[in-house]
């Protein structure tokens, strides 16, 4: 396997082993609301999932093991009996979203944790592996730390975890750049942009970073790519619409459009089948969401299956330069940065004009509208605004859900729509009881 340097794990960490993701049950409350319905392995990542990276980086699909209670409803999705291999095992937090090393580095231990005693990596033949591939997440991490051979990861390397909601986000500028530096014709099936087309501009066609465009995409006359800045890659079946406005460092999904007029800036990854307008920088969506119209959205991270209405409005920076707090497990977190906008959940929408403040949190379910700036936690499964929120039955965000994935040829599964009623139970009805 080659080298590339677009790799976000090095592929000798890999090398003669299966990689088994885990992830703990304290994921998705520290990640709140993107992990309801996800194991955090599925979080978008610069160009691609986590899973995806790992799976790049290993030449093979890895064996997944969530947390407790996602494990019977994800095996119906992903895997249909208990994993088996005749191989060594690397066991790799579905947290750790970069694993490589920067220059010369000393080879990894045999188990790796933080500074917290958290479970990073670590390695352990077939034998060994056996009954660790029968546990939860949870439980994998317990056991492996427990043995007590545990050491704090070498100097030289290169190590990301996302343990907070805004992790990603932060990062995803340096790791849009690690993967697009690549100078190669082709990078994961697209190929350089030579020839732009009619009234098609490039910022920077000598000295500029790269612009890869995968099968079948199209560029309307008017658009600009600015590749002074970081590279630019817009994947198969994309539409761009004319007058927009496109800079790198960007992934764009497939089968996206981009709308006339539309500014995306550097840092920003889309997942597929987006509709992307107004002005959107550093934000990730994790795919099949709305954002056609006007209105500025920064510093953000949403789910699947949002929609924001036209002339929503969020703040990613206070007015007094102070660093953003986001509310996590009911109480306030300090960011570290300036720049934080919001976080929304899978099937949540907001209306015309809504205002959402800096470190907004928004859950699953969620109808944001109304005048003046909403709390900024919503809990999942309400609908209102300032003046006031409340929950509405589940019924009525299956039924929405429903009709909106079929707008795209999709269906709500069983399982999904297990986890939403797990999920309104946790919420809701607690909320009701006390």
């Amino acid at each position: 396997m080659s080298e590339h340097s677009d790799y976000l794990f090095h592929p000798k960490l890999f090398e003669g082993a299966v990689v088994c993701l885990f992830e703990d049950d304290a994921v998705e409350t520290d990640l709140f609301p993107l992990t309801v319905l996800r194991p955090v392995w599925d979080l978008l990542a610069g160009t691609a999932s986590i899973r995806e990276h790992v799976q790049r980086a290993s030449g093979k699909p890895p064996l997944l093991q969530p947390r407790t209670h996602l494990r019977d409803l994800y095996a119906s999705l992903e895997q249909d009996e208990e994993p088996v291999t005749d191989e060594s095992v690397i066991f790799l937090s579905g947290r750790v979203f970069e694993l490589r090393p920067e220059g010369d580095a000393d080879a990894l231990p045999d188990t790796v944790c933080d500074e917290e005693g958290n479970l990073l990596f670590a390695r352990r033949s077939a034998a060994q592996a056996r009954e660790l591939l029968t546990q939860n997440g949870n439980h994998i991490a317990e056991l492996l730390v427990q043995e007590g051979d545990a050491a704090p990861l070498p100097k030289g390397w290169r190590c990301h975890v996302v343990r907070h909601v805004w992790d990603l986000m932060l990062a995803n500028p340096e790791l849009l750049k690690a993967q697009l530096q690549a100078s190669e014709d082709e990078l994961f099936s697209a190929h350089l942009l030579r020839d732009p087309g009619p009234g098609v501009e490039v910022c920077n066609r000598r000295g500029g970073a790269a612009v890869y465009i995968g099968a079948g995409v199209k560029l309307h006359p008017g658009v600009v790519l600015g590749n002074h800045k970081g590279a630019i890659f817009i994947d198969a079946g994309t539409e761009v619409l004319p007058h927009s406005y496109l800079e790198g460092p960007l992934y764009i999904g497939r089968d996206c459009v981009v709308n006339a007029g539309a500014k995306l800036y550097g840092g920003s990854s889309f997942g597929p089948v987006c509709k992307l307008g107004g002005e959107i920088t550093q934000t990730i969506f994790q795919g099949y969401s709305n954002k056609q119209h006007d209105g500025f959205l920064g510093h953000a991270h949403l789910g699947m299956w949002v929609n924001i209405g036209a002339g929503t409005n969020n703040s990613d920076l206070k007015n007094n330069y102070t660093p953003v707090q986001v509310e996590v497990a009911g109480k306030l977190k300090d960011t570290d940065s300036l720049h934080v906008g919001c976080f929304l959940g899978d099937h949540t929408k907001t209306g015309i004009n809504t205002m959402l403040n800096t470190g907004t949190v928004v859950g699953v379910g969620c109808n944001v509208y109304g005048a003046g700036f909403p709390r900024r936690f919503v809990p999942s499964f309400h609908w209102g605004g300032a003046e006031r929120l409340l929950p509405v039955p589940l019924s009525r965000t299956i039924e929405t859900a429903r009709a909106a994935m079929a707008r795209r040829g999709e269906e709500l599964s069983k399982p999904e729509e297990e986890l939403l009623r797990r999920h309104y139970e946790l919420t809701v009805k607690k909320e009701r009881q006390t």
